[in-house]
């Protein structure tokens, strides 16, 4: 192995060389100039000299003196209102102003279930629909229908021919049903719910018990019976019940299931 001459690569490390010393030159300037930057820039900043008057930032909060609570006596009620106490008062109107009730129901129509209940089950023809009455014996305006105790209110009775029974024995050709809506003077009762809507000539099946409201009198000796639940039949033979639709032939069965025959 020849030995390694450094006369033979005297031209690349003198271009080496040449190159460390520049960038050592380079730095020490640099350097040089930044520290001369600093002096000169830290030679120009201005005192800080506060001015006359000035406040110092920030200002302290004056002294404040402690809040003195006085206790309140053990057993004592202080009133915080020296006013006197309000009394409600309810708004009751006179018994002469107008009566005016609003029923609003929302009932699913459950055809067995109204078949458990009822002790009657008709199906027939609307055939008269009597006007409205207050259910006093004389048929006449309450002393005060505003009274917590009143057992009176608006109705009208409303003739059905029976064509069928579907439940029940010795029922008449004609019941007298029992409408909770109607006006009578500057009173009413009002729903918008079918379950007391009835015309002339309905085709009606209609789920009634004996048992009348309280204060419910008979009408010309005849007793009114109560709805429990009122399908009026459509002209395409469909049994309707708030909104719902379902076959006449559907009534039938669940009534059938319920009472066996």
């Amino acid at each position: 192995m020849k030995p390694f001459r450094l006369k033979h690569h005297t031209p690349i490390v003198g271009a080496i060389l040449s190159l460390l010393v520049s960038l050592s030159l380079a730095g020490c300037g640099a350097a040089g100039t930044s520290s001369a930057g600093s002096s000169a820039s830290s030679s120009y900043l201005p005192p800080q000299t506060p001015k006359p008057n000035e406040v110092d930032f920030p200002t302290p909060l004056p002294p404040q003196k402690p809040v003195q609570l006085t206790p309140v006596p053990t057993g004592s009620d202080p009133s915080f209102d020296n006013g006197p106490s309000a009394i409600y008062v309810p708004n009751t109107p006179v018994p002469a102003a107008p009566h005016h009730v609003r029923i609003s129901i929302f009932h699913m129509p459950d055809a067995k279930r109204s078949a458990l209940l009822a002790s009657v089950i008709v199906e027939g023809i609307t055939t008269k629909i009597d006007s409205a009455r207050w259910s006093t014996v004389d048929q006449k305006r309450p002393a005060n229908p505003w009274a917590a105790d009143n057992q009176y209110g608006i109705f009208r009775p409303v003739t059905v021919q029976v064509t069928s029974t579907l439940k029940g024995s010795s029922i008449p050709s004609e019941v007298l049903i029992n409408v909770s809506t109607g006006v009578v003077g500057q009173d009413s009762v009002e729903s918008n719910d079918d379950f007391y809507h009835y015309e002339v000539g309905d085709h009606v099946i209609l789920f009634l018990t004996q048992t009348t409201p309280e204060g419910m009198q008979e009408v010309n000796g005849r007793p009114l019976w109560r709805v429990l639940e009122h399908y009026t039949i459509n002209a395409q033979g469909q049994a309707v019940a708030a909104g719902h639709a379902v076959s006449v032939s559907q009534i039938h069965q669940d009534v059938q299931q319920v009472t066996g025959k």
